[in-house]
């Protein structure tokens, strides 16, 4: 019965078992990149303090993983996109 090996790892991003390890995206290093890995920082941060809701969290999550198709392409677009949205999250209660 061992011949089925999962890689938890990869597939704890996915799970619904409170506790289960986050992966971080990785966005690249772009100026665009760096500016999306900050605004999960800032999400990370507030939700662990316990300043965010967990949804409102989630909802921040998925505006921010909605830029990647910017990055690389429309990258001063993508940085206001992001500036508003870390501003947005600094003011959620």
């Amino acid at each position: 019965m061992g011949f089925f090996k999962i890689d938890k790892t990869k597939w704890a991003r996915y799970s619904m078992m409170p506790g289960a390890a986050k992966s971080e995206p990785q966005y690249g290093d772009t100026q665009l990149g760096k500016a999306m890995a900050k605004a999960i920082a800032t999400i990370e941060a507030r939700e662990k303090a316990g300043k965010i809701k967990p949804a409102n969290a989630t909802a921040f999550r998925g505006r921010i993983d909605g830029l990647k198709p910017l990055i690389g392409k429309d990258e001063d677009a993508g940085l206001l996109q992001v500036a508003q949205i870390i501003g947005a999250i600094n003011r959620s209660l």
